[in-house]
């Protein structure tokens, strides 16, 4: 099953899920932790004119249709904010739930598309050009959401039930490890189920911290 990155903060507000990967702004309801954050690019066939420009604005890209994801996508929120600032409007040609058919659209012509550059170049093809945005405030801020207090009151169950203060730190007991952990959580549970989530365990395991 996959879904979007919204569908899924509507899982973690039902309290089915307890720990969830989103993009940020999230709503006030939700405590995060950022784990990841860079601008994003845009996605143009490579025998276009502007996949050779080391930079491009969206004014060069205003008369360039769009792949875009699905509605329920967090990452189009970036896209349209970003066009909205500008007094633009994208002129969407498809919608898709896949990283990859978005991609395999925009080597065919139909359009451009956006990405984080991680996710650009893990489907990286030669037919396609990844070139950066030069607009500020685009950037793909992903970051690990919990309903708010829902970890202190797992900490604070666990730790009386052991009669210590604080909390017991067991293999059994994921929410009695350390913040870094908590990136890695879950996340078998979630990372099929939004395109920007599978890669969330490499990058804890490659980058430590999460940057500030």
């Amino acid at each position: 099953m996959e879904r979007a990155i919204e569908e899924l903060e509507e899982i973690l507000r039902s309290g089915e899920i307890d720990l969830a990967v989103s993009l940020l702004p999230v709503g006030n309801e939700f405590e995060w932790e950022e784990v990841r954050r860079e601008p994003l690019v845009v996605l143009l066939p490579s025998t276009h004119p502007l996949s050779r420009k080391q930079a491009v604005s969206l004014s060069d890209l205003k008369d360039l249709p769009v792949v875009m994801f699905e509605s329920s996508f967090a990452i189009n929120r970036i896209i349209l904010s970003a066009h909205q600032r500008h007094e633009l409007e994208p002129t969407v040609v498809a919608r898709t739930r896949q990283i990859d058919f978005s991609i395999e659209l925009v080597a065919t012509g139909l359009g451009i598309t956006f990405l984080p550059p991680l996710l650009a170049d893990r489907f990286a093809q030669p037919s396609v050009s990844p070139v950066v945005l030069s607009e500020p405030h685009m950037d793909w801020r992903l970051a690990m959401i919990w309903r708010r207090g829902v970890i202190c009151r797992l900490r604070l169950k666990h730790g009386s039930r052991s009669g210590e203060k604080g909390v017991p730190r067991t293999d059994n007991n994921p929410f009695s490890r350390p913040a870094d952990h908590f990136a890695t959580v879950r996340v078998h549970q979630v990372e099929r189920m939004t395109g920007f989530g599978a890669e969330l365990p490499a990058l804890r395991a490659k980058e430590g911290d999460a940057p500030e």
